[in-house]
């Protein structure tokens, strides 16, 4: 939900600035994990390089999701993470 709420004031902030801050709070919640992971259409150049600049690597694993509205379309989305 926070980083819900930080994307959304995008207009102020950074895309970057506001990941990386959505990043600091997720660590103090769970010091103790280890990775992030997020997905991204794979069509989604925009978003691969966003993810790259705040340190998400791909894994080169495409996992299949339910699209959204649908109960049995589903859509492609590589898997980035980011290790602490």
């Amino acid at each position: 939900m926070i980083a819900s709420i930080i994307l959304a004031r995008s207009d102020l902030l950074s895309r970057s600035f506001c990941i990386s801050t959505a990043l600091e709070y997720f660590r103090a919640e769970y010091p103790t994990a280890a990775f992030v992971e997020l997905m991204h259409y794979l069509d989604n150049d925009a978003g691969a390089s966003l993810y790259e600049s705040v340190g998400f690597e791909s894994t080169g694993e495409v996992r299949k999701t339910l699209r959204p509205g649908t109960d049995d379309e589903y859509d492609e989305e590589l898997v980035r993470r980011k290790n602490y």
